[in-house]
């Protein structure tokens, strides 16, 4: 390659990322109109290939929008309705990213029903192509949305090109009331379905492997991350779950089973009869991957010795507490001391009631110090009477039922304990950089969460997408376990969001702000790189996607890119792109 470098230079990256959980049936599913609409905005064209590996790109390129190989759906109504209606943005398709022929194709489809009236099993008819598939939501109430999922319904295998589509809701008119109006409940549009020729070579020969260490079976996506760094993943796993078991002093089930999957996914992992953790390279959540295991099994022990109702306050707290940390190891009582006196501190009524839909990193932190200090104040064994054996009584809501079981076990009140408990808090010693390092998190976070709702929604903590992974590994299905957005734009978000994170986690809090601001700089303004690091960032991806190689991270600094990438495989090399006069050249090496 002419103007290349020859050296060979790896690049020492952080053994895998992970992240903590989001997890069970928690939806806002009015959520995903606001998403959804937003998603559409973002879809930007890709650059074109380049043959030279040394190349010259404007720093300020802005993306101009244009056509997409994924759905262009019809407007939305301009008033709102006042029946059952469905709009342009209540469609979700499945897998994420270019679609290919040969792809099994999902649906997540929303309903609104502005009428007075509830409305039950609600008819949905899609017809794809020559197919035609039905579904049923169960009930809609009013002025209320639901929605329901068809899973690799569609199995394009021989279908290529321009793909018709229609979602109507109460096809044969079967609803008695409430769908008066018949021209709001059918959405049209089409999708691109690429040739299989066309799909990354990774992704065509990608099949599930099963590989078993001394605690479990892990599940991995053939030329992953996972399968690079399997020989050291084994052994985390092993060492997670055998500190989660000395800490709870649990005997766990033999062999469990762990999936590592190849995309963001909410926090980083989830934990039902299997733990799904996030384990790729570009991990814009963040975190500690032996953490992260831990987090998820400490639930996987938990849920065996739980009887009743038990609100998510209590189980999410009680797996950071248990495990000495959310994202890593940390005092608790720090964090959540952290917060005191300032805005973003929730009194503990409304975070119990609203606690997936509050702020993330604020709940955890509070949730996991409040059990602390009840475990300090009335002993491990009084706790536990609490904890496993809260009072189920489904007329109450669950700060209630807590309040009830507080008064049951210790006498005292979910108000008189909040306030001896901030009473406690406030002796914790916490200094100006422990409530700076709070504040950063949470902004951090906070701007993570806007990405993906704006551009990459099937990651959203609050509804992220997860068919059963035992069921697609039975049936060969990897794409939707691997698949993301992958267009220039999200990869330089994505790199920028770790670029930050690196910073905070340097103590280089200049560069960390510089970075969140330029990222929420281009959030404000429909996903347009108009501010200049941003811009930046876009040129140097652009330039690196043009010569065939996917960005893991960059750093930009004094006119300098450090990247590290891959190209085709999981293996790394060391990339450099230098500013020059207004133009960035990239030399690339192997």
């Amino acid at each position: 390659m002419q103007g290349s470098s020859r050296c060979a230079l790896t690049y020492p990256v952080s053994f895998v990322q992970g992240r903590n959980d989001a997890r069970y049936d928690l939806m806002n599913k009015q959520l995903h109109i606001l998403f959804s609409a937003a998603c559409l905005l973002f879809l930007l064209t890709a650059c074109s290939s380049s043959p030279t590996s040394t190349l010259a790109i404007a720093p300020s390129v802005v993306p101009t929008a244009s056509p997409s190989p994924v759905p262009t759906l019809t407007p939305s109504p301009t008033l709102r309705p006042t029946d059952l209606w469905i709009g342009s943005s209540d469609v979700q398709i499945h897998p994420d990213g270019d679609l290919y022929s040969g792809d099994r194709i999902s649906f997540h489809i929303s309903a609104h029903n502005d009428s007075q009236a509830t409305l039950f099993r609600v008819p949905v008819q899609v017809q794809a192509g020559n197919r035609s598939f039905e579904a049923t939501i169960g009930s809609i109430g009013a002025s209320e949305s639901n929605s329901t999922d068809l899973t690799w319904v569609w199995n394009t295998a021989g279908l290529s090109g321009t793909q018709p589509v229609t979602i109507t809701l109460d096809p044969n008119q079967t609803l008695i009331a409430g769908d008066e109006n018949r021209t709001n409940d059918r959405v049209a549009f089409q999708i691109d379905l690429n040739p299989i020729a066309a799909q990354p070579l990774s992704e065509r020969n990608a099949k599930w492997v099963t590989v078993t260490s001394h605690c479990c079976h892990i599940h991995y996506i053939s030329g992953t991350t996972a399968e690079r760094d399997i020989t050291t993943i084994k052994q985390t796993i092993d060492d997670a779950l055998a500190f989660v078991t000395d800490r709870m002093k649990r005997i766990p089930p033999p062999k469990l089973d762990v999936y590592l999957i190849d995309r963001v996914l909410g926090q980083g992992g989830l934990a039902n009869s299997v733990v799904i953790i996030s384990y790729l390279d570009r991990n814009y959540a963040s975190g500690e991957f032996s953490q992260v295991m831990r987090h998820e099994f400490s639930h996987l022990l938990d849920r065996s010795r739980l009887h009743g109702h038990q609100p998510l306050f209590l189980l999410e707290g009680f797996a950071v507490y248990t495990t000495g940390g959310h994202y890593r190891i940390e005092s608790v009582a720090n964090r959540a001391a952290a917060l005191l006196g300032t805005d973003r501190y929730l009194p503990l009524k409304k975070l119990i009631d609203n606690f997936y839909p509050s702020q993330h990193e604020t709940g955890y932190a509070e949730a996991a110090a409040f059990l602390q200090y009840l475990v300090e104040r009335f002993g491990a064994e009084k706790f536990d009477r609490f904890y496993t054996n809260l009072p189920h009584a489904p007329s109450l809501s669950d700060s209630e039922l807590i309040d009830r079981g507080l008064l049951q076990t210790f006498n005292i009140g979910l108000d008189d304990l909040e306030r001896d408990w901030q009473a406690w808090l406030r002796k914790q010693p916490v200094t100006d950089a422990d409530r700076t390092s709070m504040t950063d998190s949470i902004a951090y976070y906070d701007a993570v969460r806007r990405y993906e709702q704006l551009a990459d929604p099937s990651a959203y903590l609050l509804s992220f997408w997860t068919p059963d992974i035992q069921s697609a590994e039975a049936r060969g299905i990897t794409a939707d376990y691997q698949r993301q957005p992958d267009r220039p734009e999200n990869i330089a978000l994505e790199t920028m969001l770790i670029a930050a994170d690196q910073s905070l986690a340097h103590g280089d809090r200049d560069s960390f702000s510089a970075l969140l601001a330029s990222v929420n700089d281009v959030l404000d303004h429909h996903l347009q790189f108009d501010d200049p690091l941003a811009a930046q960032y876009l040129a140097v991806v652009r330039a690196i996607v043009a010569d065939g190689y996917e960005p893991q991270s960059i750093v930009i600094a004094n006119g300098i890119a450090e990247v590290v990438a891959t190209r085709g495989a999981a293996a790394l090399v060391h990339l450099t792109a230098k500013l020059d006069r207004d133009q960035w050249t990239l030399q690339l090496a192997e």
